[in-house]
């Protein structure tokens, strides 16, 4: 039996693991004896208490038995995989060769191929018809994010990437110093103390905080502390948008909030936007049943358009004569451009038509997994129902560092050092954008990135530049990714949460030239 050994690794787990894997794979059958161990240590070269240590351990959890001078051999009670693996799909060669591509060839050499895993040999076993649909259709939509936004782009000299963590030196030594404080608190507590639900000091101090910085109005009650934004999102449409029901989509949008409704079986009607954001004169109207409007109105992803009063009005009037709620994503919205960003759309909702949800976490490295679901009163019994059923709540030390660094100030602190060090990068990228002929820059009204359309450009021609200037050493990244139906013009999205005037000038020095070309 050959085993291959990594002589800087623990032995006999490497002896156990291998056989454990060969008998569950099928390589080794059942009543099939085992090299002696004094054998099998010499084939090796290890001591015959390294193969005595893995052979006891196999035998203890019902691999092997026998052993002594009777020899050992592989459980004859197992179910035998053979007839399994018989009917894989023929390797291509023909019977009369007597060869065969499987791991047995009929012939032994002494030597026994590396079994497959058993967790990739049981996952193909597993029909799609044995799964649930909500199983198969997560399968089908798993991609939540822009493949360029989720590799490793570390090579590149400039990269244009969006949604970077911001917090600084300052902000990272006081979060270290609240954990320390909130830990060493909690191991001193004890048992029943730590057991408790404190959840409620975190939702009072964030129903403070958005009152103040967004102008919500709700009760700690109605504040939920969730781990993501794909998490409040999924726990909105369980709650408001039964299977086959049609949840109105703003177009583009974050593309994770798109997944998350098709798998859960929504169906998707996308709204178009313009430089003002949603156009909602084309929200679907009576005899569509669209049970949920999904959108970020305080800046749109990812073209930066701001819903202005008179349509935020329309939007409430339409979802109070449709009997439909609205799901409000302020995204980046605490990273203006100038000012203070227009009031939340929850804060002029009289109807209690409106869920809310921030995601702070962004702004940590590495992120910290909360964000906060604002739900009207009539919903909170129906959300701390699903919550409840779901067996999660936060962790102890998240909500208790999260609810000292908010109530002692510090994230106020620290958005104005973004903004500060922030504005003046994004107006230099813009006037820089606008020096490109052929690009249109969306609207500057804040956040971490800048939309810019590419006029006569096909999303499938972005690509290619995409490509090239990665090749050059800098990093693009396309919009077409964030659409449901693919644009006719393409489109390319530049952070600089990262980037200096020197990187920027680089990078579009980069764009220009293969635009030109």
């Amino acid at each position: 039996m050959f085993v291959p050994i990594d002589r800087n690794a623990p032995l006999a787990e490497q002896i156990y693991q291998h056989i454990r894997s060969a008998i569950l794979g099928g390589t080794l059958t059942p009543g099939k004896r085992l090299p002696p161990t004094r054998e099998l240590a010499r084939d090796l070269s290890v001591s015959r208490n390294t193969v005595l240590s893995a052979y006891e351990r196999l035998g203890a959890e019902g691999y092997v038995e026998g052993g002594g001078s009777s020899g050992t051999w592989v459980c004859h009670d197992l179910p035998d995989p053979t007839p399994v693996r018989k009917r894989a799909r023929p390797s291509g060669r023909s019977r009369s060769s007597g060869r065969s591509s499987g791991p047995s060839s009929g012939r032994s050499s002494g030597r026994t191929s590396g079994p497959s895993s058993p967790r990739s040999r049981s996952r193909s076993r597993i029909p799609r018809h044995q799964l649930t649909p909500y199983a198969q259709a997560a399968m089908r939509h798993r991609d939540l994010f822009s493949p360029l936004s989720s590799t490793d782009r570390s090579h590149l000299e400039v990269d244009f990437r969006f949604n970077v963590a911001l917090a600084d030196l300052p902000a990272r030594r006081v979060w270290s110093q609240l954990q320390r404080e909130v830990a060493s608190r909690l191991a001193a507590a004890p048992p029943p103390v730590r057991m408790l639900n404190r959840e409620e000091s975190l939702r009072a101090t964030v129903a403070r905080d958005l009152a103040v910085t967004r102008g919500i109005r709700a009760e700690p009650e109605q504040v939920f502390p969730v781990d993501t934004g794909l998490h409040a999102i999924g726990l909105v449409a369980r709650a408001l948008v039964p299977s086959g029901a049609r949840v109105a989509l703003e177009d583009p949008h974050f593309m994770g909030a798109r997944q998350v409704f098709r798998s859960l079986g929504a169906k998707v009607t996308t709204v178009p936007v313009d430089t003002d954001g949603l156009r909602v004169d084309r929200l679907p109207r009576d005899g569509d049943s669209v049970r949920l409007a999904y959108l970020s109105p305080s800046l749109q992803w990812p073209t930066g358009g701001v819903l202005p009063l008179a349509r935020r009005l329309r939007l409430l009037e339409w979802a109070r004569t449709q009997d439909a709620f609205v799901l409000e994503n302020d995204h980046n919205t605490h990273l203006p451009d100038r000012g203070r960003p227009l009031e939340s759309l929850q804060s002029i909702d009289a109807d209690g038509r409106v869920l809310y949800l921030a995601m702070p976490s962004h702004l940590f490295s590495p992120p910290v997994s909360l964000a906060y679901l604002v739900v009207p009163p009539g919903l909170v019994d129906t959300f701390e129902a699903l919550i409840a059923l779901e067996g999660r709540r936060h962790q102890l030390l998240v909500t208790e560092v999260m609810e000292a660094f908010l109530s002692g100030g510090h994230m106020a602190r620290l958005l104005r050092r973004i903004n500060t060090r922030v504005r003046p990068v994004r107006r230099y990228l813009r006037e820089r954008l606008s020096r490109i002929e052929g690009l249109s820059v969306g609207p500057g009204n804040g956040g971490l990135h800048v939309h810019a359309q590419v006029r006569g450009w096909s999303p499938r021609q972005i690509d290619e530049v995409v490509r090239r200037a990665e090749a050059r050493g800098v990093g693009l990244y396309p919009d077409a990714p964030y659409y449901f139906r693919r644009p006719a013009n393409g489109g390319l999205i530049f952070g600089f949460g990262e980037l200096d005037a020197k990187q920027i000038d680089r990078g579009l020095k980069v764009l220009a030239d293969e635009l030109s070309n």
